[in-house]
C-alpha cells in the first residue's frame, strides 16, 4: 500500500491492475511507512529502524507520565525499564504492524489525560488538553479503526473526577469536535468510492470473516483457531451462498463500490447466520476474549528455541494421539520419536507454564498498582482502554490488540512493585494502613 502510494497508484492494497482503492485500511500507518520509504529508502529495515526510535520514545514519555501521576522517579523509572526489556515490545518494533505506533499515541494520551484531570491545572490548560486528547484519540483511529470509540471512554472517565458541569462539558465536546474532525475527512472520502459515509469496512468485514465464521463452527461443535484451513473453508461456504444468492459475475469487481457491494451481500448472509445462531455468537465471541488472556509468547520462543513452528508440534500430537486411540501404539511410537514430539511438548508446557507465572505475578502487580493510585480516572481509563480493546475483535482477539496498552500497563505494575517494596509516601499515592501498633 505504501510503495503504490509513492507510486502514484493511490491507497490500494492490490498488487496487479486495477488498483482500486481501499476502504478497509485506514492511512495512519501506510502514509508513516511511505514517509519513511520516501527519505530513508524502500527498504522495510529502514521502518523498523524509526520504530525502534518511536519504542524508546515511548519508554521517555512513559517515564514522564508515571513521574506526574505519582510523584516518585523510582516508579517512573521501573516502569520505563520494565516496558524496555519487555520482548513483546521488541517483536512488534521489527516488525510492520501498526501497534508499536499505537502503543506510542496511547502512551502520550495517557499523559495530557493526566494533565487534564489535575486539580491544580488552570481551566485553560485542561481545555487544551482536550483538544490534544481529540487529535490524538483521532489519530489512533486513523492508526487502527478499533480503536474508534476511545474519545467515549475518555469523556466517561473524565466524569469521574466530577468536574464542573460546564467545563466537563466543554472538555467533552473538544475531544468529540477534533476527534471527529479527521474521522469525517476520511469518512467522506469513502462516501466518494462506494457511495455510503463509512469510516472502513473493517467492522463489516469482520463480521462476515470473523464473527458468522466463529458462530458457525461454534453451532457445528467444531473448534480451530481463526484463517485455519477449516476456518477458511467454512467462510468459503458462505461466499458460495451469497454468489448464488445474488448471481455474481465470474469476473472480479471493476471498481471500489462493487467490491463493497459484494461485502454487502456477504453481510446480509452473516448477519442471519449470528441471527439464527444467537447463543453461538456470544459464546465464541466470549470464549475468544478469554482465550486471548493465555499467554502467546511461548509460541515464538519455541520457535526460536526448537525450530519448529508451534502449529506443527500442535498437528504431529494430535497424529499420535490419533493412532493412540485408534490402538496403533506402535505407529504413533514410531510417528512421536521421528517428529521428537514429546520433547516439543515438555518443551511447550515450560514455556507455557513460565508465561502464565510471568501473567500471574503481572496481574497481581497490576491490580495492586490500580489499588494504590490516588487517580482513579486514570486507573478506570487503563482498565477501560484494555477491556474495550480486546473484547470488541472477540474470536481474533490476541496479543496484538492488547499491546498497544502495555506501556500504561507497565506504569501501573511499577507502582504495585513500589507498593511490595516500601511505603511510598507520595501525595499522589493511597496511604497504606498500618496494623502494626
Amino acid at each position: 500500500m505504501a510503495i503504490n502510494l509513492l507510486d502514484g497508484r493511490g491507497f490500494s492494497m492490490s498488487n496487479a491492475e486495477p488498483f482500486l482503492p481501499n476502504v478497509l485500511r485506514t492511512p495512519a500507518y501506510p502514509l508513516f511507512i511511505a514517509g519513511i520509504y520516501r527519505l530513508l529508502g524502500r527498504n522495510p529495515s529502514n521502518v523498523v529502524a524509526v520504530q525502534g526510535l518511536v519504542d524508546v520514545t515511548t519508554c521517555l514519555v512513559l517515564w514522564v507520565l508515571i513521574h506526574r501521576l505519582t510523584k516518585s522517579q523510582a516508579s517512573a523509572s521501573i516502569a520505563s525499564f520494565i516496558y524496555a526489556i519487555n520482548p513483546t515490545a521488541w517483536y512488534f518494533a521489527n516488525t510492520l504492524l501498526t501497534e508499536t505506533l499505537l502503543a506510542h499515541v496511547i502512551t502520550w494520551l495517557g499523559l495530557i489525560f493526566i494533565q487534564m484531570t489535575d486539580e491544580t491545572k488552570s481551566q485553560q490548560i485542561k481545555i487544551k488538553s482536550s483538544i490534544s486528547i481529540g487529535l490524538l484519540c483521532g489519530l489512533a483511529a486513523l492508526i487502527k479503526p478499533n480503536a474508534l470509540l476511545t474519545p467515549m471512554l475518555v469523556i466517561l472517565c473524565l466524569a469521574k473526577c466530577k468536574p464542573a458541569w460546564r467545563l466537563w462539558l466543554t472538555q467533552a465536546g473538544m475531544v468529540v469536535a477534533l476527534w471527529s474532525l479527521p474521522l469525517c475527512l476520511w469518512s467522506v472520502r469513502n462516501w466518494g468510492l462506494v457511495g455510503r459515509p463509512i469510516f472502513s469496512s473493517a467492522f463489516t468485514d469482520n463480521i462476515n470473516h470473523i464473527s458468522a465464521v466463529a458462530t458457525l463452527l461454534h453451532a457445528r461443535h467444531k473448534t480451530t483457531y481463526p484463517f485455519s484451513p477449516l476456518w477458511e473453508k467454512t467462510f468459503g461456504e458462505m461466499i458460495v451462498e451469497t454468489a448464488w444468492r445474488y448471481n455474481w459475475s465470474p469476473t472480479p469487481p471493476s471498481s471500489a463500490s462493487a467490491e463493497y457491494e459484494r461485502l454487502e451481500q456477504v453481510n446480509i448472509i452473516a448477519r442471519e447466520i449470528i441471527q439464527k445462531h444467537p447463543v453461538d455468537f456470544a459464546l465464541s465471541h466470549l470464549e475468544g476474549f478469554l482465550h486471548s488472556w493465555m499467554p502467546e509468547e511461548y509460541v515464538r520462543w519455541h520457535k526460536i528455541l526448537s525450530g519448529q513452528d508451534r502449529t506443527y508440534s500442535d498437528t504431529l500430537t494430535t497424529q499420535v494421539w490419533d493412532l493412540v486411540r485408534q490402538g496403533e501404539f506402535g505407529q504413533a511410537l514410531a510417528a512421536a520419536r521421528q517428529g521428537h514430539t514429546f520433547r516439543q511438548m515438555l518443551l511447550a508446557f515450560a514455556l507455557w507454564l513460565g508465561w502464565v507465572s510471568v501473567y500471574i505475578f503481572g496481574g497481581v502487580l497490576l491490580v495492586k498498582g490500580s489499588w494504590r493510585l490516588k487517580n482513579s480516572a486514570f486507573t478506570l481509563l487503563v482498565w477501560g482502554c484494555l477491556l474495550y480493546l480486546t473484547f470488541l475483535p472477540g474470536p481474533i482477539s490476541d496479543l496484538r490488540f492488547r499491546f498497544p496498552m502495555v506501556p500504561l500497563l507497565n506504569g501501573v505494575m511499577a507502582v504495585g512493585i513500589i507498593t511490595l517494596t516500601q511505603k511510598p509516601q507520595c501525595s499522589d499515592l493511597r496511604p497504606v494502613t498500618s496494623t502494626s501498633p
